[in-house]
């Protein structure tokens, strides 16, 4: 099914209108909020239905399909235009949100093309008939089992990712390209990729525990290593590489090898061993996003916007509290922002904001008037991990809670006029700074609450 409604109790209390129900413990603030949206929302095609009113829904868009781990550990596939609540790494799902990729890796699941995979050392060679397990999707016979020929120890035996028909990767002067796959355990506890043959500071190894889902020792020449449980056993493994701005040799090889323990190269091929992979893929970017596939030509999934959500009646703009518990795919240098607007269409004014900022480990927020700006900023986030993030403000005072803490107080703020939309981005015509990430919830009050309702809120 491809996407799953479920709907968030209050006060223990489940809301109707949904295929189930998740149950919270913390304190909610006494004070009920105006606008809300959470993984219990409701998608259809066009947008995400806000839990609270049920009627002032995010417009949303994304002109292709794409992927996602559904609430039954299985990986599914989005109609276009329709949104995602993805399940990866928590249980309670996340609306999605992606900029654009292009899989640049052809045949991404047909591991038998020599044009675009090669088997090395001792690993048997692949036909049709090795496709013959369940993948994540949950269909028969769609991943692919692994033999090792006999050959004694010290042997590298693994799969490399080929560049139509060569050897070597090529990553341009300046550029990162992230390299992933699944894989099951079966005989082998360990998978590492092999980043080799290019300059030495773009070299290494970098291991993965497919036994318990954990990293193992990886290369510091490499970054954003990530092992990614998708349920059944499998395992999405990906890292990236970065080519300096004036590289000496910046092509090489990109293997996947099998270990049996972390840090150690070599296997035994002994005949009887075997491993589970699915699904390749090669993205220019500097983190991973999620599984496309591809056959006979790279294949692009549509950056995704999300904007429009609410009327004036959900908004005050005399005082109120925006709250957001979400994390970034990556600390990649870009601006991502969750805004309140007066729909004019201005970047700076009568707006109230929160920002995952460029600059690393820093959050932004400001609430302006028409005319000047209260800002905030904070450097101690990890803007990868979850945060749970709360802007209060009112005529006195504005406020920014991080993680159960008042981070930063600013007396006197600058009011809004006229706030009559929430957005995944600045709020600008034409939008910019979308935010790319994670959204467990999305709060909107229209009364300013109190220090201790700020600190249960965001704990």
């Amino acid at each position: 099914m491809a996407n799953e409604i479920y709907n968030k109790s209050w006060w223990g209390f489940p809301q109707e209108n949904g295929w189930g129900t998740i149950y919270y413990s913390f304190a909610f603030p006494s004070v009920e909020d105006s606008l809300r949206f959470a993984p219990a929302s409701s998608v259809e095609s066009g947008q995400i239905n806000a839990n609270k009113p049920l009627d002032q829904n995010f417009t949303f868009t994304r002109a292709s399909t794409a992927t996602f781990l559904g609430s039954n550990n299985l990986l599914q596939t989005a109609a276009s235009g329709m949104p995602r609540i993805d399940y990866v790494g928590n249980s309670s799902g996340h609306i999605l949100l992606e900029p654009s990729r292009t899989n640049i890796f052809r045949h991404s699941n047909t591991l038998s093309n020599n044009t675009w995979w090669s088997e090395k050392n001792c690993l048997a060679p692949l036909h049709s008939s090795d496709k013959n397990i369940t993948s994540p999707t949950g269909t028969s016979n769609d991943a692919w089992t692994f033999a090792t020929t006999t050959g004694g120890s010290d042997k590298r035996v693994g799969m490399r990712m080929r560049e139509n028909g060569s050897n070597n990767v090529t990553i341009p002067a300046g550029t990162s390209k992230t390299f992933s796959i699944f894989v099951k355990k079966s005989s082998y506890d360990f998978i590492y990729l092999n980043v080799t043959k290019f300059q030495n500071d773009m070299k290494g190894d970098s291991f993965f525990n497919i036994s318990n889902g954990t990293l193992g020792t990886v290369s510091s020449n490499n970054s954003n290593q990530k092992i990614e449980d998708y349920g059944n056993g499998w395992y999405r493994l990906s890292v990236t590489v970065t080519a300096p701005a004036s590289p000496t040799d910046n092509a090489g090889e990109i293997n996947w090898y099998v270990a049996n323990s972390d840090n150690t190269l070599f296997v035994t091929a002994d005949g009887t061993s075997t491993s589970f992979w699915y699904g390749g893929q090669i993205e220019v970017g500097e983190y991973g996003t999620s599984y496309i596939e591809t056959t006979t030509a790279d294949v692009t999934r549509v950056a995704e916007t999300a904007s429009g959500a609410g009327t004036s009646a959900e908004f005050n703009d005399s005082e109120g509290v925006l709250y957001a518990e979400i994390s970034a795919l990556a600390d990649d240098g870009t601006s991502r922002r969750i805004t309140i607007t007066d729909n004019s269409g201005d970047n700076f004014f009568n707006i109230v904001s929160l920002e995952l900022d460029e600059a690393s480990n820093n959050l932004k927020a400001f609430i302006s008037s028409s005319t000047s700006i209260t800002s905030f900023l904070f450097t101690g986030l990890n803007q990868s991990q979850n945060n749970k993030i709360a802007l209060k403000y009112n005529s006195s005072s504005a406020d920014l809670f991080v993680n159960g803490s008042n981070v930063q107080t600013n007396q006197n703020p600058n009011l809004p006029t006229g706030l009559v939309n929430l957005n995944f981005n600045n709020g600008k015509v034409p939008s910019g700074s979308d935010f790319y990430g994670k959204v467990k919830e999305v709060r909107v009050y229209k009364t300013a609450l109190t220090d201790a309702e700020l600190v249960s809120l965001t704990t």
